[in-house]
């Protein structure tokens, strides 16, 4: 549950530093991703999350937080990154056994300079 909340903050501190109004979702990306940050769709950015570390209770509550918190401009596309296990407070989440996993970054694509 610790974990939980730790993730669930840092998605909201993540949503609340980017800047910029929802827009309805589109078809294509409003902005792009930077080097090293392949941009994905919602679903599969989600779909790159080991979520064998998650209870199936951690992931239900999870997922829809993700899809909404992280995709603030509502376009439907995410910037992803991926990491060893060995990366900042991830290497202490071992209590269920997952040495091999993967951590997953999502954040928002977000615009370069003025849209429109």
């Amino acid at each position: 549950m610790k974990r939980t909340l730790v993730t669930i903050a840092g998605a909201t501190a993540l949503a609340t530093l980017v800047l910029g109004s929802p827009v309805a979702a589109a078809t294509q990306p409003v902005a792009g991703c930077g080097k090293g940050n392949p941009m994905q769709t919602v679903e599969d950015g989600l779909a790159m999350i080991d979520w064998r570390i998650y209870t199936p209770e951690e992931r239900a509550e999870l997922e829809p937080l993700f899809r909404e918190l992280v995709d603030v401009n509502g376009d439907g596309w995410l910037c992803v990154k991926q990491f060893g296990p060995s990366v900042g407070i991830s290497n202490k989440w071992t209590d269920r056994q997952f040495a091999d996993y993967v951590v997953t970054r999502l954040t928002d694509n977000k615009a370069k300079g003025q849209l429109g």
